[in-house]
């Protein structure tokens, strides 16, 4: 399980953000921004940011990057400090150890590898910024991503339509959906789930692709990322304290746990995708006759299929169980109390090996493989829950 990004934030005092200003070229304000033409360079920023009546953004984002692995440098001021700051660094670690870009993200978090991540990023900062600032350890965390990197050659494409196709976790969102990847967010943004094939993602911002290796490299990688911020931190780091994981406060170090990893993507996978292997219909239905049990049972799981099949998708399955009423208006094939679709569910699909999410009636063989490692599944997640 591996680490994609992490950002990270230091507090800039009065003296710092003096030294701070001699970085013009490296921050600029959109020229469109028409609200704030007056602030168009660091100095134009602090000093509005440091007078209660002069209108200033929260926010400037540098438009140049230091090095490889420093994806984002952001200068934020304090609405309750006049004249501080924070300095916010998003972190690509694993470029960052390498010193190149590469699609590969963060694994085996060890002291050496974290060591060498804290001696380039202090080395680039010093260059950067000209100052002294913390090392890397001692930066406060303020969003991390965990991801794990699957590769399967030809199948990503398919595998991110068929997770589209799956249902939205209880108090998540489908808030963006681009080509090629799959976003859900919670309603507050502290958790964001994206499932996305990542040479489609490089080749639609092509920014962060200034040359072909990349490309190269990201074909047939499907890249499963949780992004954690803001309350649900804290709630990893309760984990954590419950788990006697090493606790170093809100610091990287705190975060960079293989079991800690592993428990929070597993645990949204299984909400939001689960561990069955995918089916066509046809292929589904005789999967279903091949098992023992009770002929009611069976008959709501194939009638709970065909609607499946019939709305394209199960969160559309499920509202017109919900509801009574398909898309088009008719009576759903099935519906009934809530307590029957949670069986339906999470009991006897399970209990037969069924996704509830359809293979296309033309997929050869009827059956394709659930995309999580059977090593890696942890099938009681909601144990490990931090929230």
């Amino acid at each position: 399980m591996n680490v994609h990004t992490v950002e990270l934030g230091q507090p800039l005092g009065p003296n710092m953000i003096r030294s701070f200003c001699r970085l013009q070229r490296w921050f600029s304000f959109p020229q469109r921004d028409k609200k704030n033409r007056s602030c168009r360079s660091i100095t134009d920023f602090v000093r509005a940011a440091s007078d209660t009546v002069s209108a200033c953004p929260d926010q400037l984002t540098s438009c140049m990057y230091p090095a490889d692995g420093i994806q984002k440098v952001t200068l934020v001021r304090n609405p309750s400090q006049l004249g501080y700051f924070y300095l916010v660094v998003v972190v690509n670690l694993e470029a960052l150890y390498r010193q190149t870009a590469t699609v590969e993200s963060f694994s085996s978090f060890t002291n050496e590898r974290l060591q060498r991540c804290s001696q380039e990023f202090e080395r680039i900062m010093a260059e950067y910024s000209g100052m002294r600032l913390r090392p890397l350890v001692e930066w406060s965390v303020r969003r991390v991503d965990y991801a794990i990197d699957l590769r399967y050659p030809g199948l990503v494409p398919l595998y991110v339509s068929l997770m589209k196709q799956g249902r939205t976790p209880r108090g998540m969102e489908m808030r963006r959906s681009y080509e090629g990847s799959y976003y859900l967010e919670s309603p507050n943004e502290d958790v964001t789930i994206n499932f996305y094939d990542k040479a489609a993602q490089l080749r639609h911002e092509r920014t962060l692709c200034n040359h072909d290796r990349l490309l190269l490299e990201a074909e047939g990688l499907l890249r499963l990322e949780v992004q954690c911020q803001g309350r649900k931190l804290n709630h990893l780091v309760d984990l954590v304290r419950r788990r006697s994981l090493l606790y170093y406060g809100r610091t990287i170090r705190t975060f960079l746990h293989e079991e800690l990893a592993n428990a929070v993507v597993q645990d949204y996978f299984y909400r939001a995708v689960g561990y069955q292997d995918y089916y066509t219909f046809p292929a589904a239905v005789a999967k279903l006759d091949e098992q023992r049990g009770r002929k009611d049972m069976k008959q709501r799981i194939v009638h709970f299929l065909q609607q499946v099949r019939m709305t394209g998708s199960v969160s559309a399955a499920i509202d017109a169980y919900r509801q009574g009423i398909m898309p088009d208006g008719t009576t759903a094939i099935i519906y009934g109390p809530e307590s029957s679709l949670q069986n339906i569910l999470h009991e006897y699909l399970p209990r037969y090996g069924l996704n509830p999410v359809l293979l296309p009636e033309e997929w050869n063989g009827g059956i394709l493989q659930n995309p999580m490692p059977e090593n890696l599944r942890i099938y009681r997640p909601a144990a490990l829950r931090a929230s």
